[in-house]
């Protein structure tokens, strides 16, 4: 390979977040299931009656389920830049969808500012994705840290 050839590096971005609740959650079902396996080897839970037993145990089924359901519905996140072209992939536990963009659309990248479960600011940054759907590059409640990585983002695609 002669000397002044230019070896271009793909830059990746990554936004794994979603990894933090499908643990969660397989580990709150795992939990569950311990708990309902030791509660019927037991005859019950000591201190309550059978149909307290049986109420205890569906609460605690019925929030892992409904929380595994809200934890498996959000995606992985990969951008990956190589020459012209951005590849977005975003994957699910059984399910898998890619895109490509132009580089000359990364302009379209956009800020949406909302509001967490305890009512501080959560910013994501998105850019368009296939079916209409959203791809969130960056996201977090440090507005100053999202606005580096974009603005480092950019500088790394300007030619």
């Amino acid at each position: 390979m002669p000397l002044n050839a230019m070896t271009v590096v793909p830059v990746q971005i990554r936004n794994d977040s979603a990894l933090f609740l499908w643990v969660f959650s397989s580990v709150w079902l795992a939990g569950v299931m311990i708990f309902t396996g030791l509660a019927i080897r037991e005859g019950g839970i000591p201190g309550l009656s059978e149909p307290a037993t049986q109420f205890v145990l569906a609460a605690f089924w019925v929030t892992g389920l409904g929380f595994g359901v809200f934890a498996f519905r959000k995606p992985l996140f990969l951008a990956r830049i190589d020459g012209k072209t951005l590849r977005l992939q975003k994957r699910w536990v059984t399910l898998t969808k890619s895109d490509q963009i132009p580089l000359s659309e990364i302009d379209k990248i956009t800020l949406f500012e909302t509001k967490d479960s305890e009512g501080d600011p959560y910013f994501e940054y998105r850019l368009p994705f296939s079916e209409g759907d959203d791809f969130i590059l960056f996201e977090g409640h440090d507005i100053k840290k999202i606005e580096a990585d974009i603005a480092a983002l950019k500088l790394a695609l300007k030619p």
